[in-house]
């Protein structure tokens, strides 16, 4: 099915369910495929407050079923871009319950963090995050010692 319109205002095709459910479908090698060279290619917006399938009400939503795929992924060619943006003046810009992992080069997100006892004896390291290991690590390395002072 092909539509076209030259008007700003009007829809080239638009599907619309009042029951509540899927206005537009599509299946292939690519469900559905959006390009345009002045304004956002595809567009998602809500105003449902309720849960459903499981998930809040996204205006977006991807879920994969492979480890090579991401449930929503964003790319930016251009120099200085950004690939996604996440933004809630009132609330959370980005949450996830899992972890989350960059690589070393990049800047951004804290790569590894140490929680010492310097306080009292015996010194050491109580918690330690390393952002490159699939797990957090717990040491307690009795390495540390009080130095007495210089002056």
């Amino acid at each position: 099915m092909d539509d076209v319109t030259s008007s700003t205002s009007a829809s080239g095709v638009a599907g619309v369910n009042t029951a509540d459910g899927i206005g537009v479908y599509g299946t292939g090698g690519i469900g559905v495929y959006g390009t345009s060279s002045t304004q956002q290619a595809i567009w998602g917006e809500t105003y449902a407050t309720g849960f459903a399938n499981g998930s809040g009400p996204d205006s977006v939503h991807g879920v994969t079923h492979s480890a090579n795929g991401s449930g929503v992924g964003g790319l930016n060619w251009a120099d200085g871009g950004v690939g996604v943006w996440g933004e809630a003046p009132t609330g959370v810009g980005f949450y996830t319950p899992n972890n989350v992992r960059q690589e070393r080069s990049a800047g951004g997100w804290v790569k590894a963090m140490v929680y010492v006892n310097g306080y009292q004896a015996p010194y050491d390291i109580i918690r330690c995050y390393n952002s490159t290991l699939l797990k957090s690590i717990r040491s307690h390395a009795k390495f540390l010692a009080e130095e007495a002072d210089a002056a």
